[in-house]
C-alpha cells in the first residue's frame, strides 16, 4: 500500500512539474495576440492589419488576422461583437534588451499624440489627425499636467488624458497601464459623450483603445499589437459613407507609427494601411 502511495505521489509530482514547465512555456511563447503565422511575417518586417465596419465589411492587407469574438486585458473583458467598428494592427521591431521604462513612459506620454498624421484616403495625402493631447489630473479632464513618468517598482499606472481629434473632436479618456514580466498593456476607455455634424456619435465607454507589447528574448525585440473598438450611434453617419473601414484601419496606423516612429524611422514609409 505505502509502495501505492509512493508511485501516485511520485506521478502527482512528475504531472505537476509537466504542468508548469508548460505554463512557463506557454507564456513565453504567448499565441494569444500573436499566432505562430503571424510571427512569420512579422519578421519580415511587416505590418499586418485588419478594419471592420458593422453592416459595410472588412477591409485587411493580409490573410492571416480575424476579429476575435472577445479578448482580456487587464481583467476587463471585452467583447468586440458589442462594437460597430474593430480596427487591430501587429508590428514588430527590434531590440536588443527589453527597456521596460522607455517602453512604459512612451505608453504614458499622451502629450505625445499631439501632432499625430495619418493617410486621408479623401485627399489621398497625409494630414494631421490630432491637433492638440495632454494628461490631466485623474477625474479633472479641465486641469492639465504633465506625463505621467514610469518608475522601476511600479507596475500598474492609471492616468487621465484629453485629445482633440482632427475629425471627432474633442475626447477625454481615462487610461490603465500594466507591466507583468515581459508584457506591457494599456487600455483607454472614452470618458465624454462625442457629437459630429449635431448627431450623436460616441457615448461614455463606445470608444475604446486597447495596446499590448511583449517582449521576445527569441527573436531580440517585441511584439506590438492594438486594437480600436467604436460603437457608432449615428446611424446616419454610415448610411452616407461619413466614416469607413479602410479610414478606421488608418486612423490605427497612425497610433502605431506615432508611438514607434523613434525606434524605427522607417515606418513613416508606411503610414498608410488602406489607399
Amino acid at each position: 500500500m505505502q509502495s501505492i502511495k509512493k508511485i501516485s505521489a511520485s506521478v502527482f509530482c512528475l504531472f505537476l512539474f509537466v504542468f508548469f514547465v508548460s505554463l512557463s512555456y506557454a507564456v513565453e511563447g504567448n499565441n494569444v495576440f500573436f499566432s505562430g503565422s503571424e510571427i512569420a511575417e512579422l519578421m519580415k518586417n511587416k505590418i499586418l492589419s485588419i478594419a471592420y465596419l458593422k453592416n459595410k465589411g472588412e477591409v485587411s492587407n493580409n490573410h492571416l488576422m480575424k476579429v476575435p469574438l472577445s479578448l482580456k486585458l487587464n481583467g476587463v473583458d471585452i467583447n468586440t461583437g458589442a462594437y460597430d467598428m474593430v480596427a487591430m494592427e501587429k508590428v514588430f521591431l527590434k531590440s536588443k534588451d527589453f527597456r521596460r521604462a522607455e517602453l512604459v513612459n512612451s505608453l504614458l506620454a499622451h502629450s505625445n499624440l499631439r501632432g499625430m498624421k495619418y493617410y486621408s484616403r479623401t485627399s489621398g495625402s497625409v494630414k494631421i489627425l490630432v491637433v492638440d493631447s495632454y494628461t490631466v489630473k485623474d477625474g479633472d479632464f479641465s486641469s492639465r499636467t504633465e506625463d505621467l513618468k514610469a518608475t522601476e517598482n511600479t507596475s500598474d499606472y492609471r492616468t487621465s488624458f484629453v485629445m482633440k481629434d482632427n475629425n471627432l473632436g474633442k475626447m477625454a479618456f481615462r487610461c490603465s497601464t500594466r507591466v507583468r514580466g515581459n508584457v506591457i498593456s494599456q487600455s483607454m476607455v472614452l470618458k465624454n459623450s462625442v457629437t459630429k455634424y449635431g448627431f450623436q456619435v460616441f457615448y461614455p465607454g463606445d470608444y475604446r483603445i486597447i495596446r499590448l507589447l511583449q517582449y521576445s528574448r527569441k527573436h531580440r525585440g517585441f511584439f506590438y499589437f492594438s486594437m480600436s473598438l467604436m460603437k457608432v450611434r449615428s446611424t446616419v453617419l454610415q448610411r452616407f459613407n461619413l466614416i469607413g473601414a479602410a479610414s478606421f484601419g488608418n486612423r490605427e496606423r497612425a497610433g502605431t507609427i506615432n508611438l514607434f516612429s523613434g525606434y524605427d524611422e522607417s515606418l513613416q514609409k508606411k503610414i498608410a494601411a488602406f489607399r
